[in-house]
């Protein structure tokens, strides 16, 4: 005899035939129920019925069902008993999965970001096990969305034989959303509405998933001068999200400048002899002038060195102070020890000098010639 293998669409069948040009039985086989699945296998149970022609003696059923497991299945059939004569023999198997596989764990595509929590798109792959036809795939996806502390997944694997499992679940924290974040000065403005002086901005925030997990220490503006000026900080939360926020707000903490105007020009000599005007006018390149000291009309005291000063305050209530020196006599010279001698037809006058004197004028009253009065001396003798 020679054996001929003849290969049955999802089964195995091994037929042993007589030899070529010898006459003898003939065995087929019909699947008369099993659900196919993938690859070649069945998910269910498989009967077959068996077709056996010219033989007298066989032991083909007429039919057979097979199971997950079970061995090849042999049957023969001759012209004889007991293959006494010329025989026939088929043996079947068939590959057979009716278990759904198992989903055991699932891998994610690399490791947290902060604190056990993902704040950015992850990779969940599901992990199974099959005992049958073997694991074909698993569910493999991505997340982004939504922010959850108990976020979670799932999914299934497929066997060979097409089988689906159960769906598992895989859980994890995410958050990929940044904290919101505050930035407050600790005190009120110095003046209408500007700090003058150095003040401290503090930072807290709020995360409505991972929570707060720190802030920027407060942060201490002393400068520069900047009607825009602003402190920036952050805030992180337990995912490792930042959140930035600023503060902004009106800073002068420089005094203004203050001159002094006098209304006019000295009387004589670079000297006032009669009382002037200083108006204070003051200037400031940050937050400008808010007030000057009234306009003051300066009559004295008498001095080389008179001083006139007034302030200015600027819109921060920074104040200075501007001063004039002024060169001020509003008081003529004076004679001490002013005598008259008379005699006959005359007068003697006499004086004594005082230190600042340039020129000393005498006049008679009535004048000559009928003059109302008349100079007769003009110089500076005593």
């Amino acid at each position: 005899m020679r054996r001929v293998a003849v290969g049955l669409v999802l089964a195995l069948a091994i037929v042993v035939a007589p030899s070529a040009g010898a006459a003898g039985p003939t065995i087929g086989y019909t699947v008369t129920s099993g659900t196919p699945g993938d690859n070649g296998w069945y998910v269910s149970s498989v009967t077959i019925s068996f077709q056996v022609t010219g033989a007298s003696y066989t032991t083909c059923p007429a039919v057979t069902t097979f199971k997950q497991g079970d061995p090849a299945f042999s049957c023969n059939a001759s012209t004889g008993r007991d293959c006494t004569g010329t025989c026939t023999t088929l043996s079947v198997q068939f590959n057979i999965d009716t278990t759904s596989p198992t989903v055991t764990s699932a891998s994610v595509s690399r490791p947290a970001d902060a604190n056990g929590w993902y704040n950015h798109p992850l990779t969940i792959t599901f992990v199974g096990s099959d005992a049958g036809s073997g694991i074909a795939s698993c569910t493999s996806l991505s997340y982004s969305s939504p922010d959850s502390a108990s976020a979670s997944v799932s999914g299934t694997c497929k066997d060979n034989a097409g089988n689906t499992s159960s769906a598992g679940a895989f859980a994890f924290k995410y958050d990929a959303t940044a904290p919101s974040v505050t930035a407050t000065p600790a005190r009120a403005p110095d003046a209408d509405g500007w700090y003058s002086r150095s003040v401290q901005v503090a930072f807290a925030g709020s995360d409505a998933t991972s929570g707060i997990a720190s802030c920027t220490a407060p942060v201490a503006y002393s400068g520069p001068d900047s009607a825009s000026a602003s402190a920036s900080g952050s805030c992180v939360d337990q995912a490792g999200n930042t959140g930035t926020a600023s503060s902004s707000f009106r800073y002068d903490a420089t005094a203004p400048k203050v001159t002094v105007d006098l209304a006019r020009k000295p009387d004589a000599n670079g000297w006032y002899t009669k009382p002037v005007v200083a108006k204070f006018v003051g200037t400031d390149a940050t937050s400008g002038i808010a007030s000057c000291a009234a306009p003051e009309t300066f009559k004295g005291p008498d001095g080389a060195a008179a001083k006139v000063t007034g302030t200015c305050r600027d819109a921060a209530g920074n104040t200075a102070a501007g001063s004039v020196d002024i060169r001020y006599d509003g008081s003529g010279p004076r004679l001490s020890k002013l005598a008259a001698t008379v005699g006959d037809r005359s007068a003697m006058l006499s004086w004594k000098r005082p230190p600042d004197l340039k020129t000393v004028v005498v006049a008679r009253r009535p004048g000559r010639r009928s003059a109302a009065a008349s100079v007769v001396y003009r110089g500076n003798a005593s």
